[in-house]
């Protein structure tokens, strides 16, 4: 986080340092692999990197919690390079974060279904409730997140309630969801799907070996 926001900021500051390190197709192909992994501690506004900073805590802290740091990186920057390499096709310019954090997002989906209790349908409602923030501010900006925003509210009210009387099925409910938003997301070509699914595939990789 302490990197991402002091590149970010630097890159805010000076134009030159975010066209530098952002994700676009260039011709060079060695500058185009590592500009994979430059663009994910870059952002191309103040509200994004503040927005994706928060979502990296709530979602990042839960996964390192749950799956140890190592795992936690391979999935962080395997689910990162993913979505920039899918932006590469579907939105050739762009940085930022997000695309990584949404991979997180996808391992707690996954991670979570085969377990019971309130604390991991907390878990997967927190990853729920920032993804539908952040959709509403791709969507229709800062009024669509206000909005996403005022729907966690009742969501987290219902969920809290199911989550007391039978916890594995809202986790198994809140898991598919995520995975059908990760389809509906590439059927979009919106960058944030492939990683999405990507997550989910490596925590389950994980959870097999354990």
């Amino acid at each position: 986080m302490l990197v991402t926001a002091a590149v970010s900021i630097a890159g805010l500051a000076h134009p030159e340092v975010l066209a530098a390190l952002q994700r676009r197709p260039v011709s060079n192909a060695s500058w185009l692999s590592w500009r994979l992994v430059t663009s994910l501690f870059v952002h191309d506004g103040g509200l994004p990197l503040a927005f994706n900073l928060v979502g990296l805590a709530i979602v990042g802290t839960t996964v390192e919690r749950r799956m140890g740091a190592a795992r936690w990186l391979v999935i962080y920057f395997v689910c990162g390079i993913v979505g920039e390499f899918a932006g590469i096709h579907w939105q050739p310019v762009g940085a930022g974060n997000s695309v990584a954090t949404f991979g997180l997002v996808g391992a707690i989906a996954a991670e979570t279904f085969s377990r019971d209790g309130a604390p991991t349908t907390l878990a997967v409602l927190l990853a729920a409730e920032w993804v539908l923030v952040y959709t509403g501010l791709e969507v229709d900006g800062t009024v669509g997140a206000v909005v996403a925003s005022a729907l966690c509210a009742p969501l987290s009210a219902v969920a809290g309630r199911l989550s007391r009387t039978a916890p594995r099925a809202v986790n198994m409910r809140l898991t598919v969801g995520t995975l059908a938003l990760a389809a509906a997301l590439c059927a979009m070509r919106d960058i944030h799907g492939p990683p999405l699914i990507v997550g989910a595939i490596l925590a389950l990789t994980f959870r097999r070996r354990t």
